[in-house]
């Protein structure tokens, strides 16, 4: 997680979940990232009012309109057990859950349509080109597989490769070292994983070398020489 004010260069993917209050940094900087070959994902509820608390006015998500190429003209939030389907351009099927709006395209495509109520037929989910990169809109909540879907689908458009081979629920982060990287890996599964790496590694929590199973609940920094 990085603040919406530190330096976006490094990053291929920023998610923005629900930022509700936006100024006009919080405007300009993703839009730079973007023209410069960055994606952008920006969920349901941001960008709604200034550092005021005044709503921005010319129709939401206020501040990310212009970015995500989109104009949303109405809210529409949904019962505690109330849901929409909503299907992909994939074909997946979706459930849409907590919050829904009604999304009018300027320069966006859609990616994911609402399939039933009273906004069956217009967007859920919105991509728009921006320079040299994209811009998202997630008009409603997804459950975690869903989301970790439409991530995947970000992830897949933007290129960027895994650190390592593992399951979802093995956390892995990486620092660099002018000689050597350092991967950490957190394995949340009850049951042992499979971690492949790619190279050799040290595991410097075990004091050995890492055979690339990481047991349930395990924590590993594993040491990869880069020559």
């Amino acid at each position: 997680m990085i603040a919406p004010t530190e330096d976006y260069g490094g990053y291929r993917l920023i998610v923005v979940p629900i930022l509700f209050l936006a100024d006009e940094a919080l405007t300009t900087k993703p839009t730079a990232y973007a023209n410069d070959g960055g994606h952008v994902l920006v969920s349901y509820l941001s960008g709604i009012v200034d550092p005021t608390c005044a709503v921005i006015l010319g129709g939401y998500p206020g501040a990310f309109r212009d970015l995500l190429g989109i104009r949303v003209d109405e809210f529409y939030p949904l019962f505690n057990e109330e849901s929409r389907p909503i299907v992909t351009a994939t074909g997946a099927h979706w459930t849409a859950s907590d919050w829904t709006e009604s999304i009018e395209l300027a320069t966006a495509t859609t990616y994911a349509t609402y399939a039933s109520g009273p906004l069956r037929g217009c967007a859920a989910i919105t991509e728009n080109a921006v320079g040299a990169g994209t811009a998202s809109c997630l008009s409603t909540r997804l459950n975690a597989a869903q989301l970790d879907d439409l991530i995947g689908h970000l992830i897949e458009a933007t290129s960027i490769q895994p650190l390592a081979s593992a399951p979802r629920e093995v956390e892995i982060t990486k620092r660099n070292s002018s000689e050597h990287d350092l991967v950490f890996a957190i394995n949340h599964l009850a049951v042992d994983a499979a971690v492949d790496l790619g190279l050799p590694s040290h595991d410097l929590v075990a004091g050995c070398v890492f055979d690339g199973r990481l047991a349930a609940g395990a924590v590993a920094v594993l040491k990869v020489n880069r020559t």
